[in-house]
């Protein structure tokens, strides 16, 4: 999807793949039935507010809804700037001057990403990407890895223990079949801790070592409580760690800390603001995604989206919360939200949403912390920060590591911030975006670009009721 360019093929595509998962329709309402029932068995109104227990409870959409709210304006104009390039592409025909995007033209099956390389501020400046100088360098998968566990002893942490080396699956083993997908390993023991992943020599196999590792720390930093508290506070909050780490791995600084970027490379500012929408652009349409889809799995749990209005309802929440329309009118024979996987699978997005802000918040306090970073001094940006080699930073990851989930999760995040904050807070990531989200109004007010959208046309036929009338046949 993000390769090919012909409108019609990207239809085809994006059509074929629901004519094949819209037949889960039928089992869908079946599991909706039983899910409520266990729900309901274990006290709960509805398998929707049981998906919540473990960020509080019910009271934690509040949370979602304001994090959301914080992010709109910088999604907004992002979506104006998206919207102009693919008219530039397309034509006004497909793309309209204020309507949604087309969900086929973004390079993602389900448009929560958009990876396409030509939304670049300027796509003529390369990437900053160390991929060629790992493999000059020789490096192996066991060295990247060997690089990640560095990093977190120079915070002062844990090093891996030696049954770490012995036991992990590092690289493809090429004779044995294996699953490749990439995890990390507690073993429950208090000693026996893994990680397995198909180690390429790519920088992005690199960032993933470091976030794995990070997963390692965490386990380690645990292991003194009983079994029931290891693990995180939240469904999102590991996660959030290792994307924590990622974001300063990927900077430039660390990169020519570990020799890996000459002095200089990627400094101006057409590279850094390629290098942030290039993450914008896979994290901020998610955000929207991401709660249209628990949104959407919340009303058809609790009974407020009847299930005639399924996948009509699914299009509402798309067009009016992210901005993005079907390639072609749907109706009730659909099943839309079935093309995704964590439907079927009964799968939350509500963590990855959580771990996403949470991210920027764990980072923030951690550059904070490595003295790389103050909120009120504009001779520091968030996203040049690398709070590598601070043992400052290592000690506020450890004292909030160590709780696990033996605390409910705003305890953690307040012994990080040292109080400054208990609930989730999307103002870190706007920071982290502040110079693309300037440039992107800048961008949208001097070309005239309508920021938001509004509708232009019927996205989905809703199934209208039979009503009888009266007929005066004389």
């Amino acid at each position: 999807m993000s390769a090919r360019r012909a409108p019609e093929e990207l239809a085809h595509l994006w059509r074929a793949w629901r004519e094949n998962t819209r037949t889960m329709r039928n089992s869908y309402a079946g599991f909706v039935t039983l899910a409520n029932q266990a729900a309901r068995t274990n006290n709960f109104d509805n398998k929707g507010d049981l998906n919540l227990v473990e960020y509080g409870g019910s009271v934690f959409r509040e949370q979602l809804s304001e994090a959301w709210t914080q992010l709109e304006p910088l999604y907004r104009q992002l979506h104006a700037y998206v919207r102009r390039k693919l008219r530039d592409a397309y034509g006004a025909h497909l793309v309209r001057e204020r309507g949604p995007l087309p969900a086929h033209l973004l390079g993602d099956l389900w448009g929560q990403a958009w990876p396409l390389p030509y939304l670049l501020p300027f796509p003529d400046v390369p990437l900053v990407d160390v991929t060629n100088e790992m493999k000059r360098q020789g490096y192996t998968p066991r060295r990247i890895f060997e690089v990640a566990d560095g990093f977190f002893a120079s915070l002062g942490l844990e090093s891996a223990p030696a049954s770490f080396w012995r036991s992990s699956v590092l690289e493809d083993p090429k004779d044995t079949p294996v699953d490749c997908r990439t995890s990390s390993w507690d073993f429950c023991d208090g000693r026996d801790f893994r990680v397995k992943q198909c180690t390429k020599i790519t920088q992005d196999d690199l960032v993933s070592a470091h976030h794995e590792m990070a997963h390692l720390q965490y386990f380690q930093q645990y292991r003194h409580l009983p079994y029931l508290y290891r693990r995180g506070p939240n469904p999102g909050f590991q996660e959030a760690i290792g994307l924590a780490v990622g974001l300063s791995v990927a900077s430039q600084k660390y990169l020519r800390r570990i020799g890996l970027l000459a002095a200089g490379q990627g400094t101006s500012s057409a590279s850094q603001l390629n290098t942030l929408m290039h993450l914008a652009l896979r994290q901020l349409p998610f955000m929207p995604y991401a709660r249209v889809l628990d949104q959407w799995r919340d009303g058809v749990l609790n009974g407020s989206i009847p299930r005639e209005d399924w996948n009509c309802a699914w299009w509402d929440l798309r067009v009016n919360v992210q901005g993005v329309k079907p390639p072609e009118v749907r109706t009730e024979r659909d099943f839309d939200p079935g093309a995704k996987f964590q439907v079927a699978a009964d799968l939350s997005y509500t963590r990855y949403f959580v771990a996403f802000v949470l991210q920027f918040q764990v980072y923030q306090e951690l550059c904070m912390a490595a003295g790389e970073f103050e909120p009120r001094d504009n001779g520091t940006q968030l996203h040049q920060c690398d709070f590598y080699q601070s043992t400052k930073a290592g000690d506020a990851l450890r004292s909030m590591m160590q709780l696990g989930a033996s605390v409910p999760w705003e305890e953690d995040l307040e012994v990080l911030t040292q109080g400054r904050e208990t609930k989730l807070n999307a103002g870190a990531m706007r920071e982290y975006y502040r110079p693309l989200e300037e440039w992107l109004t800048e961008q949208n007010k001097r070309r005239g670009e309508f920021v938001g959208w509004r509708a232009d046309g019927e996205y989905c036929l809703y199934k209208k009721p039979f009503r009888a009338t009266n007929c005066n046949l004389t």
